[in-house]
Formats: C-alpha cells, structure tokens, sequence
C-alpha cells in the first residue's frame, strides 16, 4: 500500500511539470518563446569602396518588406569630337605663311621677341599659330593620336623645325625605332619614349625623361628626306650653331593632360659610355649626368640646373665624330623644366663656345 501511494504522488509531479510554460534554455532564448528585439543596424564602415557602376557597397541588407533603393547610374561625361590627325607621311611640308607676333601673357610665355622685325614670333618662327594655341593642340594632338596608336604618350614641339610629332611608349625601346607612327614596319622609325619613363605630370613624372629617334644625316637642312617622317632627330643638329641656339632656348613636350617647357641647358656629342639616359638617377647620379653634360657642351647656355630639377634629354645618332654607322657615339640635347608661372625671355641671351666640348678635333674619351 505504501509503494502504491509514492507512485501516485509521483504521477501528480509529472503531470504538473508537464503542462507549466517552457522558460528559456541554458544556450539563449526557447525556440517556442518570443523573439528578442533586434539589435540596432551598425553604421556603414566609410571605409568600404564603391563598385565600379558606382554603386555603394553595403554592410546591412535593407528592412524586410522594404523596397532596396536604386541608386542613379553614373553619369558619363559627354563624348568630344577628336580633332582629325591627317597621315605625316602622305603630308608634303607647304613653305610657312608668315605669324603675327606671338602673344604676350603671363606665365610661361614669350616674354619678349628676339626677330620682331621680321613678323614672325622667335618662339613659332614660320608657324602661324600663337605660343598658348601650339601648346594647346599639342595636348588635343595627344588625345586625338591615341585613337590611332594607343601608344602614343606624348608629342614634342621643336619651332622652326619640322619636329611637330608624337611620341610613343612601348616595354621594349627599339620598337619604334624599327616602326613608324602607325605601327607599320619602317626603318625611319618614329620618336619614342624610354620604356622607364613615368609619365605622370610634372610634380610626379621621371626626373629624366628620356627620348630617341633616328637621325641619318649631319646636316640639318639635308634635302627632301630631311624631316619628321624620314629623319625625326635631324634638326636637332640644328644646336650645333651658336646663332641657333640663342634664337631657340626652349622646346615643347605635352602629355594628354598638359604641355611643358623646356630650357636648353646643354648640346653635345658623346660616346655611349656616358650613361646619360636614366629616367630616375639618384642624386648623386643625377649631379655626375649633369657635370658631364655641361662639360661636354658645345656651348654654354648660362642656364642654372641642379640636381633638384626635372629635365627632358633629346637622343639621336651621330656621325660627325665617326662618320660610318653604326658608332658609339650620339648627339643630345638636354632642356630644364621650366617652372609654372615664369615668363620665358628672348631678348639679349648669349651662349658662349665651350672649349672642353668633344669636337672630331677634340676626341678626349
């Protein structure tokens, strides 16, 4: 009787237990009780990207039974008409019609004019657009070529002379100088830009950009074949006259973005073993380029340089010291960035013979 009443009180507790409500669990809340309130959404991290449609990446998915918001599409810039680039090499050169005198502006521009009696500027020579008009078409030429050879990364502007050309950048230097400007197999070759050359503006690009191109013949003048489609650096030579180098102390590079000036600082011939052509040379590299090239200048253009400065080197072949080619030797001309807002000046500039220069008479490597 006893065992009967234990079992009969134990059967009451089980029952009991069995209809009170669940409470929660050791791990969290019972999957049969009410939810917890939901913690607040955290604050997009800045730190995320936008994709490349422009849409922002998000960390909280958007409220259930929300529409997600669209963002706009991205607005695109209106498409420019490029200026049309005829074919150089389908272009015969015309005699130039004579230039109003170039235009006087702050900055960076002819400060005053070394042949104004003759009615053409000594920056332009016989070309007839203004100083800011060549530079300016300059940086559309760029633009405008790349949608011919997507290797076009410059274009160099040298006045009375023909070189009004591109400039081309490939990973491999003799490219373009077994090319021409279209990419076409051709001896002549075109104007290219070191393979090292960074260029990314003029706080930022190489310290020493460097460019090359073929020159066939020592006289600058040198007959039909004289010019940027058959013989791009020929003129340089033009620099081996004092009259010339006073009368044009500056040269034109331009990237797609922006045209720079460049200050002649020195002309010379030299062997290859003057390691002249390194884009990024450390200091004391940079100080020994510019000792050797001022050493070996033909002249001296009064122009301070220094190693804190940026500069454009001008490299072409030359037969004046050996008159067969293939030789080791080369004719350059280095230029000094000019800075931003500094007029340039013409009127009474000299440049003075260099008796250290290496002449055929002079050979002292």
């Amino acid at each position: 009787m006893r065992r009967f009443y234990i079992l009969l009180l134990a059967a009451a507790v089980l029952l009991a237990a069995c209809s009170a409500p669940a409470g929660p669990s050791a791990g969290g809340s019972s999957l049969s009780g009410p939810p917890e309130s939901p913690a607040p959404p955290a604050p997009a991290s800045s730190s995320v990207p936008s994709s490349a449609s422009g849409e922002t990446t998000a960390e909280q998915e958007p409220p259930e039974g929300t529409e997600p918001v669209q963002p706009d599409p991205p607005v695109q810039a209106p498409a420019e008409d490029a200026p049309a680039i005829p074919d150089p090499l389908d272009q015969v050169p015309e005699d130039p019609a004579p230039a109003s005198p170039a235009e006087e502006s702050a900055g960076e521009a002819p400060a005053s004019s070394s042949d104004s009696g003759s009615g053409r500027s000594a920056w332009t020579g016989g070309d007839d657009r203004t100083f800011w008009e060549i530079r300016e078409d300059m940086v559309k030429n760029v633009a405008a070529f790349r949608e011919v050879n997507p290797d076009t990364v410059g274009w160099l502007y040298l006045g009375e002379t023909t070189i009004d050309s591109p400039v081309f950048q490939t990973g491999d230097n003799t490219y373009y100088l077994k090319h021409n400007d279209y990419k076409a197999e051709d001896v002549n070759g075109a104007i290219v830009s070191d393979f090292r050359n960074r260029l990314t503006g003029r706080d930022s690009q190489s310290q020493n950009l460097v460019l090359y191109a073929h020159s066939k013949d020592e006289d600058p003048n040198g007959g039909v074949e004289a010019s940027r489609e058959f013989e791009h650096f020929t003129e340089l030579k033009r620099y081996q006259k004092k009259e010339f180098c006073e009368a044009h102390p500056y040269f034109l590079f331009a990237t797609g973005e922006e045209s720079m000036v460049f200050e002649v600082f020195a002309a010379f011939h030299t062997k290859t073993s003057f390691v002249y052509n390194l884009p990024d040379p450390s200091r004391g590299q940079m100080e020994a380029i510019l000792a050797e090239a001022k050493k070996k200048s033909l002249f001296d253009f009064g122009v301070e340089v220094t190693a804190d400065d940026r500069i454009m080197t001008l490299s072409t072949c030359c037969r004046r010291i050996v008159p067969t080619y293939p030789n080791g030797y080369r004719f350059v001309i280095m230029g000094r960035l000019v800075e931003k807002g500094r007029p340039l000046e013409y009127e009474g500039r000299t440049v003075a013979e260099n008796p250290s220069a290496l002449t055929p008479q002079n050979i002292y490597e």
